[in-house]
């Protein structure tokens, strides 16, 4: 099956504004926004965080198990942000 709604990941450090922009871009093209982070946090998918980084320490298989069954249910035109503070 050909895919016909395209997805868009934004990736980069902690506090460069890729929330902002993704929400910004998703409001424009008519796009639905989800937080990978935030995923990992309302979903329990981490081992708590990590005490010399303090960032998440993320169960990775969880996450994307997770997103691609979101993709599968909703076929939806998606903007994902992706933190790269984790830990895994």
């Amino acid at each position: 099956m050909a895919r016909t709604n395209p997805n868009i990941i934004v990736t980069g450090t902690p506090g460069v504004g890729k929330t902002t922009h993704a929400e910004q871009l998703a409001r424009s093209l008519g796009f639905k926004h989800i937080s990978v982070n935030q995923i990992v946090k309302d979903e329990g998918f981490h081992e708590g965080k990590d005490e010399e980084t303090g960032s998440w320490i993320v169960d990775e298989d969880k996450v994307c198990d997770y997103i691609l069954n979101y993709l599968g249910l909703h076929r939806i035109k998606l903007i994902v942000v992706c933190f790269s503070s984790w830990t895994t």
